[in-house]
């Protein structure tokens, strides 16, 4: 059955998610024709109290703004009680489906369904139409709280006794992603999804990686973590990241998680260096190398282009330092290649190294790699042109003898994939699916099962993360000391962390995947 899945949450107005995990302040977006005497006026605080903590309304209130409103000077305290956030994903209706076969599908009542879609009394199920269906993730379950469901076959962290001086009862963690909340609970589902795909498709990834980071989280808590998980909705706003830095207890979080973009993070780092606090940030996915340079404290998950491009050339120098190596690029390549060529002449002698700078688009002959012995080709270009060529030109010398070495890019080349087969193409990758592991078959039949979707790259991104880190708090009670010191195979991402000169970390963790008999095999 091929349907459509979106989540989003829900029963969010005017309010993010920072007012719906209790914290000390609410968000409001302004709306057209509002003033800040207004304003002031809804939430019953002064207006120099707004601009205090929204200086940018010295400039004058915009239509679209996010403002922040401190709830201690606002309202009293016991005025202030949470608000229940759901889950659920939208089915879009296909041929065959029925009220039965829906209920069936996603093990809930034919209630919940009229609950969620009132409409369906009156019109039915109509071909096309987008339903919601309820997900239970609750996203704050305690460690004390009733158990979920069964737990995962998966390994516990590495790691020795625990330093009982550092031990907490509870651990605090903050997540910070672009959820959009106001934005996709306001729209018209039936109408706006295609219009703002946009908006719906980062919710999608930011509530993909939160459903990973929460199976991580209920599986660290039945092994006994005690963690109070915080919530932020960032958008992408920086203005809204720099916010969440001066609200109360910011300081206390024992690890941030996220944002998912590079200037929420760059943002992010700044405010938290100003304000002299050391919580780790967990960048998930942003690859920009000035993240773990400019900053301190600061966790980059996804290597960058050049991580990825060294640790390939340390695995050739580690396993062909017997053998010659032809390094092959374009003259476009010619400045990103230069650290590769650095590192290449350092640890070997250079008469093992020959490299060939091709001038032009194209590469007039490849003959001189048409070899009776073992041929290793490094070819760490990013000219796809260059690259389609190249490749093209080597398979059709039939040469069983030559290795092509490259960069993740060169599997994204427009050619036969008998190609990559025949050449042993071997590559980088920031992540890899070991579906050998039996563990993994295990963790996805359950995610599965929880959530009504597969584990994609973000959820499984989200779980790695939450598991990794989460598990450092449980083993050690600390997260910076401890992974400098753990290489830790996910299910996703290989975790093997580095401290550079600026104070943050750089995950060495890279997986060497050949082309071998038309699958992926993982060298390192």
């Amino acid at each position: 059955m091929t349907f459509q899945r979106i989540i989003f949450t829900s029963l969010i107005l005017l309010f993010s998610t920072l007012f719906t995990m209790g914290q000390d302040f609410i968000t409001h977006r302004v709306e057209k024709g509002e003033t800040i005497y207004g304003i002031a006026r809804k939430y019953s605080v002064e207006q120099e109290v707004l601009v205090k903590y929204n200086p940018f309304l010295s400039d004058g209130l915009k239509e679209g703004q996010m403002i922040m409103i401190p709830l201690i000077e606002a309202v009293p305290e016991q005025e202030i009680k949470p608000t229940e956030t759901d889950l659920y994903i939208l089915h879009r209706v296909v041929k065959g489906n029925t009220i039965y076969s829906l209920t069936r599908e996603y093990g809930i009542s034919e209630e919940q369904l009229y609950v969620y879609n009132p409409s369906l009394r009156e019109t039915g199920l109509q071909l096309g139409m987008l339903i919601k269906i309820p997900v239970d993730v609750d996203i704050n379950q305690k460690a004390d709280d009733p158990d979920p469901g069964e737990s995962i076959d998966i390994p516990e962290m590495p790691g020795s006794i625990k330093d009982s001086a550092r031990m907490k009862k509870t651990y605090r963690i903050g997540v910070v992603l672009p959820l959009y909340t106001e934005i996709n609970d306001s729209m018209a589902v039936q109408v706006e999804l295609e219009e703002d795909e946009q908006i719906y498709r980062m919710s999608g990834v930011a509530l993909d990686f939160l459903n990973g980071f929460k199976f991580a989280m209920d599986s660290l808590r039945k092994q006994g973590l005690h963690a109070e998980v915080f919530v932020y909705d960032s958008e992408k706003d920086t203005n809204v990241v720099k916010r969440l830095v001066y609200m109360r207890d910011a300081g206390k979080l024992d690890v941030i998680i996220g944002p998912l973009f590079t200037e929420c993070v760059n943002t992010l780092a700044n405010e938290l260096n100003q304000a002299k606090i050391q919580t780790p940030v967990i960048s998930p996915f942003s690859t920009q190398p000035q993240l773990v340079y400019r900053h301190s404290n600061v966790f980059q998950i996804a290597p960058s282009e050049l991580q990825l491009g060294l640790e390939m050339t340390q695995f050739l120098i580690n396993r062909y330092a017997d053998h010659t190596i032809e390094v092959v690029f374009s003259k476009s390549d010619a400045q990103a290649v230069q650290p590769i060529l650095d590192k290449l002449y350092y640890y070997l002698d250079s008469a093992q190294i020959r490299v060939n700078q091709v001038n032009s688009a194209t590469i007039s002959s490849v003959s001189r790699y048409d070899n009776s012995s073992k041929t290793i080709i490094f070819a760490p270009s990013k000219d796809r042109v260059f690259l389609t060529d190249f490749v093209t030109k080597l398979n059709a010398l039939r040469n069983e003898n030559i290795e092509l070495f490259g960069l993740p890019n060169l599997r994204d080349i427009d050619v036969d994939y008998s190609y990559f087969n025949n050449l042993k193409v071997t590559v980088p990758k920031a992540a890899f699916i070991n579906y050998s592991d039996s563990a993994n078959y295990s963790m996805f039949d359950s995610y599965h099962r929880k959530y009504f979707q597969d584990m994609n790259r973000y959820s499984l991104t989200g779980f790695d993360v939450g598991y990794f880190f989460g598990g450092l708090l449980f083993k050690y009670g600390e997260i910076k000391a401890s992974a400098a010191n753990i290489r830790y195979e996910g299910a996703y991402v290989l975790h093997d962390y580095a401290l550079n000169q600026s104070g943050s970390y750089v995950n060495k963790g890279v997986k060497i995947i050949r082309i071998e008999d038309f699958k992926e095999v993982w060298l390192r």
